[in-house]
């Protein structure tokens, strides 16, 4: 039996990927539009946000898609201005930050995703004999049933 309740949608790699960029671009958006452009830091802790809630849904490799999105938007306009990509100690960082919490999310949905097995109830025994167990069928032919 499979209980339903430890299961997580899995996005594809493409659709991950679509939604993270998606949800990337609005995040780098927002931060630019509250001017938190002074304030990288605050940009990477919504990004990462993001990173993280996408790549639970997705597979290793939408998740990893989706942290390179991510950071390109991170260091494109957080970092840099204008969508020029800036590759410095911040840069590198943001980047080893986003690509491990994307893997590990992934990994973990993947996880909580499965479907849990559930085991049966084993056989009844007769508590009066404490024979052998009691099954719910006739061990043999039924004359009422031939």
């Amino acid at each position: 039996m499979i209980s339903e309740k430890a299961m997580l949608p899995r996005l594809r790699a493409l659709d991950g990927s679509a939604l993270g960029f998606g949800t990337g671009l609005l995040a780098t958006t927002l931060v630019v539009l509250l001017g938190a452009t002074r304030f990288p830091t605050v940009g990477l802790v919504l990004v990462l946000a993001v990173v993280l809630g996408v790549a639970a849904v997705t597979t290793v490799p939408g998740a990893t898609l989706v942290a390179a999105q991510c950071w390109g938007l991170y260091a494109g306009f957080l970092l840099g201005r204008a969508g020029e990509i800036v590759w410095d100690e911040r840069g590198g960082w943001a980047a080893a930050v986003l690509f491990a919490a994307a893997l590990l999310a992934s990994v973990v949905g993947r996880m909580l995703s499965r479907p849990q097995e559930v085991s049966a109830p084993g056989p009844r025994v007769d508590p009066v004999s404490d024979a052998a167990p009691v099954s719910d069928r006739a061990a043999g032919p039924s004359r009422v049933r031939s």
